[in-house]
């Protein structure tokens, strides 16, 4: 079972996967965003090249090519937090693209990848020897075969493989593999998107996604007060943009739709319905947790809700986003017992400073 937990950035999908932590019988691993699948040019990119668009122009061709740069561009870093080596990274690679092509040769490739060629090759290369030379030759006559002075590549060609989907689900069990992840749960950080994780679900060996979502108001006052350059993905100098961005990710979703597969909770769930939460997530991957509030504390990450009170100044934003956003308001309200005033933090529950110093001496 591949278990992932997802979102839409900071968002708090980290505290799901810190209470798998506590679980019995779940290898866990957070230290890296197993982002491979929904990443640009990834598997469900490639996925979308070879088995549903097809033309003349290389299209397949050119989504492999960009999938492999992808992973060599990657490997170095993977095999750092992962300590899977660069070399089983790209002789997995290899082979998952070797099993999956159908036709190879050297040849021109597409002029998409052409473009990504140095100066010399395409200028030098193409346009002043083929286009001023050699052309103009073969047009009198003078040459009788190919000379061929452009990029040449190892092209790849790749239509609708019946075996795409298995190999790729072997592809990615080879990966987690060398990360020493190997049967059982497995549960990886952002494996699928928030917006729509069944859409990368063929890619893994029986997939469940619990996706996480959070109160507009403070997502956008962590981002634009905490997380700061952390969060440079988001908008968040202006309200405004922020509120079409955060409405856009959620137009639509798929998931909304029953999915056996998929468990949709809020990160304030998790902290204000302790008790129901938990019971749901451990009765949708089967799992029992005797180690409950050991990595996860309820208690300390409701610090980290309901911040607008820490940040008067942006009242009038907050305003903004209550009378734009009301449907992905949580009821802080109805939870009047409940203490958020504690030290806000930014890193996983475990990492947390203050949980860090109430450890003793040979604690686990």
């Amino acid at each position: 079972m591949i278990i992932s937990t997802c979102g839409f950035g900071e968002t708090g999908s980290s505290a799901v996967t810190d209470y798998l932590k506590e679980c019995d019988g779940i290898q866990v691993s957070d230290n890296f965003e197993f982002t491979l699948s929904s990443t640009p040019d990834g598997l469900e990119d490639l996925a979308h090249f070879v088995m549903e668009k097809r033309g003349r122009q290389g299209i397949s061709i050119c989504a492999i090519q960009r999938f492999e740069k992808l992973i060599q561009g990657r490997a170095k870093g993977w095999s750092v937090q992962t300590g899977i080596s660069r070399e089983e990274i790209t002789l997995a690679t290899q082979d998952f693209l070797d099993n999956i092509t159908q036709v190879q040769y050297i040849g021109l490739s597409p002029r998409i990848n052409r473009s990504e060629s140095s100066f010399v090759k395409r200028y030098i290369g193409d346009s002043l020897i083929l286009r001023r030379i050699i052309r103009p030759l073969e047009k009198k006559g003078v040459l009788k075969k190919n000379i061929d002075v452009y990029p040449m590549d190892t092209v790849r060609v790749s239509i609708r493989p019946d075996n795409f989907y298995e190999e790729a689900r072997k592809f990615t069990g080879r990966l987690l593999k060398g990360m020493g992840l190997d049967g059982g749960k497995i549960a990886l950080d952002q494996a699928f998107s928030g917006p729509d994780p069944a859409k990368s679900f063929p890619f893994f060996e029986d997939p469940y996604a619990i996706v996480v979502d959070r109160d507009p108001r403070d997502v956008y006052l962590i981002a634009k007060k905490k997380a700061l350059s952390l969060d440079r993905f988001m908008p968040s100098a202006d309200v405004e943009t922020f509120i079409a961005y955060y409405r856009l990710l959620r137009k639509g979703m798929p998931y909304l739709q029953d999915n056996p597969r998929i468990l949709r909770i809020r990160f304030e769930d998790l902290v204000y319905e302790y008790e129901k939460t938990s019971a749901q997530i451990n009765q949708f991957l089967s799992v029992k947790n005797n180690r409950r509030k050991t990595i996860f504390v309820p208690e300390r990450s409701a610090a980290n809700t309901n911040v607008a009170y820490r940040y008067p100044e942006l009242a009038d934003d907050i305003a903004k986003i209550e009378r734009e956003l009301p449907e992905y308001l949580f009821p802080f309200e109805n939870y009047p017992g409940f203490d958020h005033s504690g030290e806000m933090f930014m890193d996983r529950s475990e990492n947390n400073p203050i949980i860090r110093a109430e450890k003793k001496d040979g604690e686990k």
